[in-house]
C-alpha cells in the first residue's frame, strides 16, 4: 500500500483525521499530517508524531490574526510543494478542503504531484460575499476538482458533478462499542458537542437551560465567545469540558437522551451541513436534534433517527423538557443504531471507497 500525506489547515485534534489516522495505523499504511498546530492542546492526542506543522498557534480568536495565519500557512505549504515535488509525486497526496487544494491546483501544472480533494464544506458557500465573487470561487472550486484524482465527498449532498471521480466517505465515527452495542439508561440530559458558537444554535440552547434547571446539558468543545461561555458555566445544570479525544467525549455524553445539531440556515453552507453528530447520535443510539432548514433533516425525521425544533427557541422545543421524552429517546436511539450498523460505519467506508480504490 503507498503512503499517504494529509494537508489540512489544522492539526491531530481534528475528529475526522484521528479516524483516517487510526485506521491507516490499523491497516499498517503509512501516513503523515502537514498541518498548521493550532493549540498545545493537539499535543495530548494520539498520532502526534506523525504530525509536521507548516505553522503554529493562532488557531482562534482575533479574525484578523487568524487571517495572516491562514496566509502564512498558504504560503509555507507553496513552498513545501515546490522544495519537496520530486518525494511526493508518488504518495497519494490528501488535500482537505479549498485552501490547500488550491495550492496543489496551482503548483501541479510543473510539479506534477497528483492529489487527492476531500471537501469537508464548500469555500465559497461558506462565508457571506457579494455573488460575483462568490460565482467565480465556485468556477476555481470545479477545476480544482476537475484536476484531482479523486475527490472524496462528506454526504452524497454534496456532489456538484458527478463527471468526477467521487467518492463519499460520510462524516460518522469508528465504532465506540466494536460491534457490542447493548442498551443503557438515559438521563434527562442534552449533549452540545464540538464547536460552540451563535452559528450553531447555542443561544437557542443558553435559553432552553435557563427556562429549564431540571434538565442537564454537558457541553463539549470550544467556544469561539467567552462572555457566551461565563453565562453557560455559572448555571448549575451545566457540565462543561474543553475538547476530548473522542472516545473520551463519547464516553462523556453515553446516558444523554438527544445531541443538538443546529445550524444557522442564514448561512448557505449551514443548509447543506454535514455534520458529525448527525453520525454520532447514530452510533451512539441517541437521537439528533435538528432545525428543518438542514437539508438533512428530510433524512432524520423519515428515518425517525431524531427530531427538529425550530433554530431559534420557542415552543416547538417543549416536548424535550418532559420527562416522557427519554421513552421517545430509546425508540430513536434504536432506531439510528440500527442505521448505522446497516450503512454508516467509518471504518468500512474507508476501507471499501478509499484504500480498496488505492493500491
Amino acid at each position: 500500500m503507498r503512503a499517504f500525506n494529509f494537508y489540512k489547515s489544522d492539526d491531530v485534534s481534528n475528529v475526522r483525521l484521528q479516524k483516517y489516522f487510526r485506521i491507516f495505523s490499523d491497516h499498517r499504511v503509512p501516513f503523515r499530517l502537514y498541518g498548521w498546530q493550532r493549540s498545545e492542546e493537539s499535543l495530548k492526542f494520539d498520532f502526534n508524531e506523525s504530525a509536521h506543522y507548516l505553522i503554529r498557534g493562532g488557531g482562534y480568536g482575533n479574525k484578523k490574526k487568524l487571517v495572516m495565519k491562514y496566509i502564512g500557512f498558504t504560503a509555507n505549504l507553496l513552498l513545501f510543494i515546490i522544495k519537496n515535488y520530486k518525494k511526493i509525486q508518488n504518495i497519494e497526496n490528501i488535500a482537505v478542503n479549498f485552501d490547500t487544494a488550491l495550492v496543489f491546483f496551482v503548483t501541479k501544472p510543473f510539479t506534477k504531484v497528483p492529489y487527492i480533494y476531500e471537501v469537508h464544506d464548500s469555500f465559497a458557500l461558506s462565508y457571506s460575499m457579494p455573488s460575483f465573487l462568490k460565482k467565480i470561487l465556485m468556477k476555481i472550486d470545479a477545476h480544482i476538482m476537475k484536476n484531482a484524482k479523486y475527490v472524496i465527498h462528506v454526504d452524497k449532498n454534496r456532489i456538484l458533478d458527478h463527471k468526477h471521480n467521487n467518492i463519499i466517505i460520510y462524516n460518522s465515527p469508528q465504532d465506540y462499542f466494536s460491534g457490542k452495542f447493548e442498551k443503557r439508561e438515559l438521563n434527562h440530559s442534552f449533549a452540545v458537542i464540538g464547536n460552540i458558537s451563535e452559528g450553531r444554535g447555542i443561544l437557542s440552547i443558553l435559553a432552553f437551560a435557563k427556562d429549564n434547571p431540571r434538565v442537564n446539558f454537558t457541553l463539549i468543545g470550544k467556544f469561539y465567545n467567552l462572555s457566551l461561555k461565563q453565562d453557560f458555566v455559572k448555571l448549575n445544570n451545566i457540565t462543561y469540558y474543553d475538547y476530548l479525544p473522542q472516545a473520551e467525549l463519547f464516553k462523556k455524553i453515553l446516558h444523554c437522551c438527544g445531541i443538538f445539531s443546529l445550524y444557522d440556515p442564514a448561512l448557505e453552507i449551514n443548509r447543506l451541513a454535514a455534520s458529525n453528530k448527525v453520525y454520532d447520535a447514530m452510533m451512539l443510539g441517541i437521537p439528533v436534534i435538528t432545525n428543518p432548514e438542514v437539508q438533512n433533516s428530510n433524512f432524520i425525521v423519515s428515518e425517525e433517527i431524531g427530531l427538529t425544533v425550530n433554530y431559534n427557541y420557542d415552543e416547538s422545543w417543549g416536548r424535550l423538557k418532559c420527562d416522557s421524552f427519554i421513552e421517545v429517546s430509546k425508540r430513536l436511539g434504536t432506531n439510528g443504531r440500527r442505521l448505522f450498523e446497516k450503512e454508516f460505519e467509518f471504518k468500512k467506508m474507508v476501507e471499501v471507497s478509499l484504500l480498496n480504490n488505492i493500491k
